[in-house]
């Protein structure tokens, strides 16, 4: 018989959103508007940083449209008429004129650099040497849709709600979602006839300095309960040498003794180090009954780990994202771990050269287990001060902390089970099958394995949304959750968009050595010379062609130095 429902006070952890007094047009609806170029540079600045914001962020977004509309060639003149309608009480005519007109004077050298055309770049004259047409890189892809955020629970968009709309925001989105997968080891469902808990992959990648820091305040939210935990561990430690040296002190001057030594207390942790050995890990993972959370905002952390011959714990992932057994045999005590069902959580960022160090090719299994996002952001300043608009994140994250705290004792020694409607699975089920056809034609093999795998993150999101929402609705779960068409419908819009990127990114990885496409070295040099001198004249430097393709920097010069 189901135990009946435990209330849970929602006023606690989930003030109202606030929300603008003015409305906010947005730039997307340019009506008849001349010009190909602005209409194209509004579309796609729209698709990495959102609308057009309100207060607090709004300067910073016309900044970064304004250096984009300049290397496209946009006129100063077309711009600033249509930056007209953005002008408010506190965001006066001359504010916006003086944005644009600076950086137009200020930066008349890059004005066309990157011309639009019809969306399809153009390249020198070295294409008709080559004898080739030109094939234009594929745009990035966008930012996860507003429907997607309308549809979440109040308490997670309140959480996102203090950073910029698009990229920066969905770099907390999603990093928040990792960290809370890991948080609520006790609700798991059934997914393809498996058990499963909620447990996500995350990776942001992004130019240095380009806003994925958002993740260090998602770091914050489950930090309360790591600290609870590895307080209590530190105790328990010193407890246990006090017990220890009493052995000793009993046992001295004995050539025997029956007693055995007090056994070691386990090290309990939310947080694992991404900077550790592949039998420190499992050995955590023993402590901490299978489970934790890897949180890392320099990818390098974990792929400086993974390099090593004592570190390489890339296959304990794999497992760890489908609870697969895992056993470790220590030589020096011959201690023997086994873990039947991990549950890790991963949450990394880093920069596109440091994915290639963690996933070196495109059919690395890992790569098909992550939710991937990446974008890029131009040079543009943000207002740092307190009339930014940001307020003090770091009481307001605390805060937020103390509610995940709330809702992890709620859950404590309750099992609940995750299940979807009969339409949520149709649904996913659609989503899978459209997803696997577009991702099989964009990226064959390795494009079905990352589509295939998305399905299961679909429903693990949507079980986390479920979850949250019960707290919203001041119900702390009971034995069984059911998600909502809104939780699912989230769920699938997110990771469509994660989808996308994954595809794009796919393209910056080479293929397994030996496989089939890449079993001529020649051809394969030949390919990636092609790729650099692309890179090149799309105005990247030696160093990141380098480091995208994994080449030396002496030959990527010889390739393009005569361009």
């Amino acid at each position: 018989m189901a135990t009946a429902p435990r209330t849970f006070d929602p006023t606690a952890w989930a003030p109202k959103l606030t929300t603008s007094a003015k409305p906010v047009p947005s730039p997307t609806s340019i009506g008849e508007l001349p010009g190909d170029a602005l209409a194209w540079c509004l579309t796609q600045h729209e698709k990495h940083h959102g609308p057009f914001p309100g207060p607090g962020g709004r300067n910073t977004w016309l900044t970064a449209l304004t250096y984009f509309c300049n290397e496209r060639g946009v006129a100063e003149g077309l711009l600033s008429a249509h930056a007209a309608q953005w002008q408010a009480d506190d965001f006066t005519e001359m504010e916006i004129s003086r944005t644009i007109g600076g950086i137009f004077k200020n930066a008349k050298a890059q004005h066309g650099n990157k011309p639009f055309a019809s969306n399809i770049s153009t390249r020198s004259a070295n294409a008709s040497v080559a004898g080739q047409r030109e094939t234009p890189s594929p745009a990035l892809p966008g930012p996860i849709a507003q429907q997607a955020y309308n549809a979440l629970p109040i308490w997670l968009r309140k959480c996102c709600e203090p950073f910029t709309p698009g990229a920066e925001r969905d770099v907390m989105l999603l990093s928040t979602l990792a960290v809370l997968s890991g948080c609520f080891a006790s609700i798991k469902g059934i997914y393809d006839g498996a058990p499963v808990w909620l447990n996500l992959f995350t990776f942001i990648l992004a130019p240095a300095a380009s806003g994925k820091g958002a993740m260090g305040w998602a770091r914050k939210l489950a930090w309360q309960w790591h600290q609870r935990l590895t307080q209590a561990s530190k105790q328990a430690a010193d407890a246990y040498q006090l017990q220890l040296q009493e052995w000793k002190t009993r046992r001295k001057g004995k050539q025997t003794t029956a007693e055995m030594p007090p056994p070691a207390p386990a090290f309990k942790q939310l947080y694992l180090p991404g900077n550790t050995s592949a039998a420190a890990l499992m050995r955590a993972l023993a402590d901490n009954d299978g489970r934790g959370i890897i949180c890392e905002t320099e990818a390098d952390t974990l792929s400086g780990a993974l390099g090593q011959d004592f570190g390489n714990f890339s296959d304990l992932l794999r497992k760890a994202f489908h609870h697969e057994p895992v056993s470790l045999m220590r030589k020096t005590d011959r201690e023997q771990i086994d873990i039947g069902a991990p549950a890790i959580s991963l949450a990394l960022t880093g920069t596109p050269a440091q994915l290639r160090r963690l996933i070196p090719t495109a059919e690395d299994g890992l790569f098909s287990r992550i939710l991937f996002y990446t974008f890029e952001r131009p040079a543009a300043w943000r207002d740092v001060s307190p009339a930014g608009g940001r307020g003090n994140l770091g009481q307001f994250f605390d805060e937020q902390a103390t509610a995940v705290t709330r809702m992890m004792e709620a859950m404590a020694g309750q099992e609940t089970c995750f299940e979807m409607t009969s339409d949520g699975w149709a649904a996913l089920n659609a989503a899978g099958r459209k997803g696997l056809a577009e991702a099989v034609v964009v990226a064959g093999s390795a494009g079905a394995s990352t589509a295939l795998r998305l399905g299961l993150t679909i429903f693990r999101i949507a079980g986390l949304l479920a979850l949250l929402r019960c707290f919203e609705h001041g119900v702390a779960p009971g034995e069984r959750i059911v998600a909502d068409a809104q939780d699912v419908s989230a769920a699938i819009s997110i990771v469509e968009t994660g989808r996308a990127h994954a595809l794009y990114l796919l393209e910056t990885l080479p293929a397994a050595r030996g496989s089939v496409s890449n079993n001529n070295g020649f051809a394969q040099r030949a390919e990636k010379q092609e790729r650099a001198i692309a890179l090149h004249l799309e105005k990247k430097g030696v160093r990141e062609i380098a480091d995208i393709l994994g080449v030396s920097k002496s030959t990527i010069h010889n390739w393009t130095k005569d361009l």
